[in-house]
C-alpha cells in the first residue's frame, strides 16, 4: 500500500498489521480492560484513557500505537472494539503527508480486522 512514506511502506510489508498482543520496534498491540492497571502506565493520551474507563465491565479494547524508529517518533495510536471500528485515534505528526499516511494505517487496521473475522467464520 502506499501511504506516502517509503519507510513506513517498507515495515508495513515487512512486518503487516499485528492483531495479537505483542510488541517489535514498528508497533505495539495492548489489550485494554477498564480495570486494568496498565493504562496507567501505558500513558495513554487522556481522549483513549477516557474511552477505556467508560467501558462496560467485561469488555475490552486493543490498543495499536506505531513508531517510525528512522525519525524516532510517534506516528499515531488507535482504540480499537473487537469488531475492529476504531473508537479513538491520535495522530502525533502533525505535516499533511504524516496524517494521510495515518488515515491509510486507520484503513488498513480495520481490513485486516474483517479479513481475521471472514478467516475465523
Amino acid at each position: 500500500m502506499e501511504t506516502g512514506i517509503k519507510a513506513l511502506d517498507k515495515l508495513l510489508t515487512a512486518q503487516g498489521i499485528k492483531l495479537s498482543p505483542g510488541s517489535n520496534g514498528f508497533q505495539s498491540v495492548t489489550e485494554l480492560r477498564p480495570a486494568d492497571p496498565k493504562v496507567v502506565d501505558l500513558k495513554l493520551p487522556y481522549c483513549m484513557y477516557q474511552k477505556v474507563m467508560m467501558l462496560p465491565l467485561g469488555s475490552r479494547l486493543k490498543y495499536h500505537h506505531f513508531y517510525l524508529q528512522h525519525r524516532q517518533c510517534r506516528l499515531a495510536s488507535y482504540l480499537v472494539d473487537n469488531n475492529g471500528n476504531i473508537v479513538e485515534q491520535v495522530f502525533y505528526q502533525r505535516d499533511t503527508r504524516s496524517v494521510s499516511a495515518c488515515k491509510k494505517l486507520a484503513t488498513l487496521i480495520q481490513k485486516r480486522y474483517r479479513m481475521q473475522e471472514r478467516e475465523a467464520a
